[in-house]
């Protein structure tokens, strides 16, 4: 993924991924690689809203990429789509910035014992669930954490 690219809407734009990795299927979200993506992000944001590089540990580049692609649909990342330099059926979604519900969302989430409990809480539904609705439910606990009603 490069740096500071202004490339906007190239073609091949959100196709490639499932097939790339060999998946049978759409690809399922992971909503704590979604939260893993956001802190990294958050971390890495220089204000410039210039390309992001993140990796995170033990997930394809590719599966970051979807995932990326994801947060900006939610509206949580301002993200870039870059086409693969030799794949030209895929395109790389890079984070440039995390957007103010992008921070509402980390703040929401920061805690690891709220997210964990929330986690758990969800148990089999977790799949389920969406980015807003997980981000309701972990702020709802915060709440009910510090005496206020959930």
């Amino acid at each position: 993924m490069a740096g500071g690219s202004s490339a906007r809407a190239p073609r091949g734009l959100g196709r490639g991924v499932p097939e790339a990795l060999g998946v049978e299927g759409a690809m399922k979200l992971d909503v704590s690689l979604c939260r893993e993506i956001m802190v990294a992000c958050e971390a890495a944001d220089d204000g410039t809203d210039s390309d992001i590089k993140i990796e995170i540990d033990g997930h394809d580049a590719r599966v970051v990429s979807y995932h990326v692609r994801r947060l900006g649909q939610a509206g949580y990342l301002e993200i870039d789509a870059l086409p693969d330099d030799e794949d030209l059926d895929f395109t790389w979604y890079v984070p440039m910035s995390v957007t103010y519900g992008g921070h509402q969302f980390l703040a929401a989430t920061r805690d690891n014992v709220i997210w964990k409990k929330v986690l758990k809480s969800a148990g089999p539904k977790l799949g389920g669930l969406t980015l807003e609705t997980l981000f309701a439910l972990t702020m709802a606990e915060g709440r009910r954490r510090i005496g206020l009603p959930g």
